[in-house]
């Protein structure tokens, strides 16, 4: 008897340690990647200089190339070309090209930036090369990446080389004109009040379909494609980048002018990421509540509550709760102009209830193409679990012209309602280019919901997919992130291509287009916004019955 006890113990000691050894295997599996990051962290060795060869730089771009043309879906890159006269995968000799011209790491990293701002999608881009940046981007595979071998390092070199890079460019003094493109005019405009008209003979709205290295973005008012801003050299930066030019311009008095400058890739860029870096500090903006995740302002005079909120993120929108607790009023203003975005599940937590008394159910339908790249979403174990993705019927040729099909996933967004949420409630929602992914789906979700007003112009999108990739170039360890998800608003178009769309169309301006003296003012504030922001005295416009603010 003691023989058979002692049997089903030994029996039971190997169950629990058999138990044990798969919850450790099952706990190392899950930690790896967070292990595997601490090993690097320790064992890896700084980088001084990568110097790339021109085999490496091919090697990466063609990678990168590969991937957007065969992971993006055909209709949104042919969407693209259709609104901004870019066709991404005709390019690629011309890309190619590109990577040739340069000579230095700081040339090869301008030229690839340059490339992907040619795919104006929301998720699409080469980030700012820095490794805890990264880790704030809320895709299915960061884990994986950041737990690379080599990607943090590589990231502190290219960090320390834009850094360097950008102090330099300012030391040196050499860019002359900076253009900014005004919506409200849909003129190029530099701070003195010259206005830009031709580059080499040519219209500016005709010449900045060539690959550059600012944004573009699409005019939705004056129905065109615009970059955010052109910058042009008296001098060349990078010798192997820039190229000679002659820009005509008008000046406030109407006398027009001829400027014979450059065209630099590599200062385009560096001048764009100078200001987050810190190092035009002479012409940085004082302290301002547009610097602000969260701010809040109630127009007791006219009972209206101005909500500025910056992304949808746990404390912000808990604030946004608070406020809403706090103050009671029928008349909201959400202002979501400058929102990347977030998490989604805030909005359904600290926002929807008290805006909305009856529950929502909203269905979202997004494609994904079946391919080595976009895949990735599907061998990736947390995505895998959250996404039912099944094989669809919807099949279409790849930029490649390769046929291609794909998977479909059917999401559903529930909203509960709050209590003694009023009858009578109104909700104002301002949007703009800016305003891209959960912000997106802020937006679009508000858009049919009783009493909401969209006003501005079109979204970025992409808020009625799940979420984004990210991966890295094998030479370099630049990260980049794409978009390989396909979704399409109610009216049938692209949501990746044109965003959502407000029900008023209002034109942007900024503060800078006003007369002189504000410069000591905050004009960022909701009082001050009232003397030159349209967009928000067209809000304030509605709920007053018309009258002007």
């Amino acid at each position: 008897m003691k023989e058979k006890n002692h049997k089903y113990i030994r029996m039971l000691i190997i169950i629990l340690n058999l138990i044990s050894c798969m919850a450790l295997i099952g706990s190392g599996y899950l930690m790896r990647h967070k292990i595997a990051r601490k090993v690097n962290e320790i064992t890896e060795r700084p980088i001084i200089e990568l110097n790339m060869s021109m085999e490496e730089k091919m090697k990466d771009f063609e990678y990168l190339y590969n991937c957007i043309a065969t992971s993006l879906p055909l209709d949104t890159l042919s969407g693209i070309e259709k609104q901004y006269g870019i066709d991404f995968v005709e390019r690629h000799d011309l890309y190619k090209e590109m990577i040739t011209d340069t000579e230095t790491d700081l040339d090869f990293y301008a030229a690839m930036n340059a490339i992907m701002e040619d795919v104006p999608t929301f998720h699409t881009d080469v980030p700012y090369p820095d490794y805890d940046y990264y880790g704030t981007f809320g895709c299915w595979n960061i884990e994986e990446v950041l737990s690379t071998r080599g990607i943090k390092n590589k990231s502190v070199y290219w960090n320390t080389l834009m850094r360097d890079s950008c102090t330099e460019l300012y030391e040196l003094s050499i860019i002359s004109n900076k253009f900014h493109y005004q919506s409200y005019t849909g003129e190029y405009c530099a701070e003195n009040g010259d206005i830009l008209l031709e580059i080499d003979g040519i219209a500016v709205d005709d010449y900045i379909d060539r690959t550059m290295a600012q944004p573009i973005k699409y005019d939705y008012i004056n129905q065109k494609a615009f970059r955010r801003w052109l910058t042009f050299c008296a001098e060349p930066y990078s010798d192997a980048m820039a190229v000679p030019v002659t820009i005509k311009f008008r000046d406030e008095k109407g006398t027009i002018h001829e400027s014979q400058v450059y065209v630099d890739v590599v200062a385009s860029v560096l001048d764009g990421y100078s200001r987050a870096l810190g190092v035009k500090k002479k012409e940085q903006k004082p302290v301002s509540v547009a610097d602000d995740m969260f701010y809040s302002y109630y127009d007791s005079e006219n009972e209206i509550l101005y909500l500025n909120i910056g992304q949808i993120d746990k404390w912000t929108m808990q604030s946004v709760a608070d406020t809403l607790k706090d103050i009671k009023c029928t008349d909201i203003i959400l202002d979501i102009r400058n929102n990347f975005g977030g998490n989604f599940d805030y909005v359904a937590m600290y926002l929807y209830p008290y805006l909305y008394g009856d529950d929502l159910e909203i269905n979202h339908t997004w494609y994904l193409p079946n391919t080595k790249y976009a895949k990735k979403i599907v061998s990736n174990w947390k995505a895998s679990r959250q996404l039912a993705l099944k094989k669809s019927d919807y099949v279409a040729e790849n930029g490649l012209g390769q046929s291609q099909d794909y998977l479909v996933s059917e999401e559903i967004t529930r909203l509960t309602g709050g209590m003694n949420v009023p009858e009578d409630m109104n909700v104002y929602v301002l949007i703009s280019g800016e305003t891209g992914s959960a912000a997106d789906r802020l937006a679009l979700v508000l858009k049919d919901c009783k009493n909401a007003t969209l006003i501005g112009t079109n979204t970025a999108g992409e808020g009625r997919m799940s979420s984004f990739l990210m991966d890295y170039l094998p030479s370099s360890g630049l990260v980049f992130i794409y978009m390989p998800e396909l979704a399409y608003n109610i009216d049938g178009t692209n949501n990746a291509v044109v965003g959502t769309a407000p029900h008023i169309y209002v034109k942007e301006r900024e503060p800078e287009e006003m007369e002189n003296g504000t410069d000591n003012m905050d004009m960022y504030t909701y009082e001050n916004r009232l003397l030159w922001d349209d967009v928000l005295r067209r809000a304030v416009q509605e709920i007053q019955g018309g009258r002007l603010p």
